[in-house]
């Protein structure tokens, strides 16, 4: 009887083994063994790269914010913000993530479920409200140039806000996440998990997934996305005054028409690049956005 129960286990071991890997066996699932291995070779490869790549230049940012007393300002903290959240989701959700591709089962404990769970979007929110932040301080210090001491203080609110705000918009998500068992066999000592956003768990809490949904659409993609378009827009609109007012006070010189060119340059530049911000912002945060709407 016991040999029965130890075969019966191992059995149970083996099979899943199998569906768990994701470069599955062919006799688990017929013919897909080629496309599943070529895909998650290539799944794997560009998930290293953006880990490795990603920590160390976000690593090395950190490091020449905080060792160099001249990038010690206000705003620079910002920046160092940037860094700290893509540095935590390269070496934190991205691996996680990868896991939860690669494999079906999660081995780990509840807590670190939820703590994966909350810290992918924690870290989203920072990184996006850092990015809008980042364009209403340099609006500020375009704009108002002549007002350093409020500037300074406006921008540590900001600080405290994307913090704050990115924690509290988190919370939903850390009592959302949780383990549901998929197969457990106390005879073989075989506990199996998968670990997911539980729908029963958001329909016993104060907020639905579809207003969570709502609501993260509009703070970390809308409104951020407003306040780039806004911010950005006015320092355009106040660099294209400026190099108009360098243009009339040229003198008849020369050289003067090749200044001129030099300036009208320097405006397209400027222009150009504060139009690839907002549409890079746009273009990169829709998806996510519209795949939480439509799974919601």
């Amino acid at each position: 009887m016991g040999s029965a129960v130890n075969e019966s286990c191992d059995n149970y071991v083996e099979i899943f083994k199998k569906i768990n890997y994701y470069f599955r066996d062919d006799q688990v699932i017929n013919g897909t063994e080629y496309s599943q291995k070529e895909f998650g070779y290539f799944i794997t490869f560009a998930y290293m790269l953006i880990i490795l790549f990603g920590a160390m230049g976000n690593f090395l940012t950190i490091i020449v914010v905080i060792l160099n007393p001249s990038m010690r300002t206000t705003r620079n903290f910002f920046i160092l913000n940037l860094a700290l959240s893509d540095f935590f989701v390269c070496i934190v959700t991205a691996p996680t993530t990868l896991y939860t591709v690669l494999y079906m089962f999660w081995p780990f404990s509840r807590t670190l479920c939820k703590i994966a769970g909350s810290l992918q979007g924690f870290n989203i929110f920072l990184s996006t409200f850092s990015i809008a932040s980042i364009a209403v301080d340099r609006y500020v210090l375009i704009i108002f140039p002549t007002k350093r001491e409020r500037q300074q203080n406006l921008s540590f609110c900001f600080f405290i806000m994307i913090w704050v705000i990115s924690l509290i918009l988190a919370v939903p998500l850390l009592q959302a996440s949780d383990l549901t068992p998929v197969f457990v066999e106390p005879s073989c000592d075989i506990a199996l998990y998968i670990c997911h956003e539980q729908n029963e768990i958001w329909e016993k809490m104060i907020i639905s997934k579809a207003t969570y949904t709502l609501a993260v659409l509009v703070t970390q993609y809308a409104f951020p996305l407003f306040s780039l378009v806004f911010a950005y827009s006015r320092i355009a609109y106040r660099m294209k005054l400026r190099f108009a007012n360098r243009n009339q006070n040229l003198t008849t010189a020369s050289n003067t028409n090749q200044r001129r060119r030099s300036v009208v340059e320097r405006q397209r530049r400027t222009h150009l690049l504060l139009v690839c911000v907002v549409a890079v912002f746009a273009v990169a945060w829709l998806p996510l956005n519209v795949f939480h709407i439509v799974s919601s």
